[in-house]
Formats: C-alpha cells, structure tokens, sequence
C-alpha cells in the first residue's frame, strides 16, 4: 500500500495536466496497510475464538517443520512436511527407520499432534548428518529442505554463484569484497554494481567542493578543525 500511494502520487505529479508544482501529504497508517497480512489469525479469532500466540518454528500446516542441528558446530538445516509424500520422501532420505511405520504419524493431522516427538525423532538423524549433505538428500527425496546459512555459505553457495548474485568489487580498505547484486536479471538491459562502498569521508572533496562549492582554503580549514572529518 506504501508504494501503490507513492506511486499514485508520482503519476499525478508527472500528470501535464494537473501540473501545480506542489507535492502531496500522503496519510496511511502502518497498521492498516499491514492487516492483511493477519487475516487468517482475525478470522480464527472471530469464527473459533482462539488467540494466536507465539508458535516460534512451529507450523499449523506442516510437521516435521522447523530447524534441526547437525553435525559440526552451530550448524543446522531447516525442512518441512506438508503432506503425505514429502513424508514418505522424507522417510526414504532417512533409510525409513522404524518409527515411520508409527501410526500416529499416519496422517497430516496426526503428525501435527505429534510434533514435538517427531522434531526428537528427526534431530536423531540430522545429528549425525553434514548439514549439506542432509539438504541434497532431502531435495532428491522431494523434501522442501536446505541449509541455514552464514554468510560465508552464501558466498560460497554453487548456486548462487551459477545465478552471478553476488559481484566483487574493490574496497579501498577491505580489498575485493562481495556485494549482492541485481536479484533480477534482465535481458536488454542486466545492469552491475559500479562501486564498493565508501570509507569514511572518502567523497568529502568532490561532496565540498564541487556540489557545495567550497574553496579549497575552506575545506582545509574545516577538516584542520574537525568540523569536517
């Protein structure tokens, strides 16, 4: 709704025939233009009168669902079963250990009152598992699956490298650093990334002195006495 209003203020500003040369005062509330996101929580208050709380990794559609620890330190993988044959996929990834023949985890329903037995029984296996290793077992299986990752996975994800998405760039003091680049790519017109980031003051002299016209005399003057630095 932000953008619809910015955007509809920019039209008529651009608009030859109600040229004014004065902008507009656009009034919207955070909390109107965000209510739509909580449709289903209001609508299970009114029809059912249940109050939703805070459900942390938990799910009302799917279980298995969350994240699991792996192997090696503050590694963990993230997956989730919403239905019958990502589970029996889920129970092939596995090796189909015994507790999948479980009754209780027959059904979605019944899964999802087990939850907390199944997060136990799945963390059994992530455990002893590679996290990446477990994601691509996973995704073969047809299980939404992958990796919680820091940001050296992701710049090392394959990937994300074969999609170009982050660019290297030369940072006057960190050297070449990535940058995430354009999360679209367009045909005619792909675009890149011009610049690193600036160091400190690293614009000063063309900011001072070619866009605010100070002398040099004066620039040097603010920078002796830190007005500048």
């Amino acid at each position: 709704m932000t953008k619809f209003g910015i955007g509809q203020a920019l039209k008529r500003r651009e608009d030859q025939r109600l040229i004014t040369g004065t902008g507009q005062y656009i009034d919207l509330a955070q909390y109107e233009a965000s209510l739509h996101f909580l449709a289903p929580a209001i609508l299970d208050y009114q029809v059912n009168g249940r109050v939703l709380g805070r459900e942390g990794n938990r799910s009302f559609r799917s279980a298995p669902h969350g994240a699991y620890r792996c192997q090696g330190e503050d590694r963990w993988l993230a997956l989730s079963v919403s239905n019958d044959r990502q589970w029996q996929g889920l129970l092939a990834a596995l090796g189909h250990p015994p507790w999948g023949a479980d009754p209780r985890f027959a059904t979605q329903a019944g899964r999802l009152e087990q939850c907390d037995e199944l997060d136990r029984l799945v963390e059994t296996w992530t455990g002893t598992q590679d996290a990446e290793a477990a994601a691509e077992a996973l995704q073969r299986a047809g299980v939404p699956a992958g990796v919680v990752q820091n940001c050296l996975d992701l710049h090392q994800d394959p990937k994300l490298e074969a999609w170009g998405m982050f660019q290297y760039l030369e940072h006057k003091e960190m050297g070449p650093s990535p940058y995430e680049g354009h999360q679209f790519h367009l045909s005619k017109t792909p675009g890149e990334l011009r610049w690193a980031a600036p160091v400190m003051g690293q614009h000063n002299e063309y900011v001072f002195k070619e866009i605010l016209g100070l002398s040099q005399e004066e620039l040097t003057r603010l920078t002796e006495e830190k007005v500048i630095y």
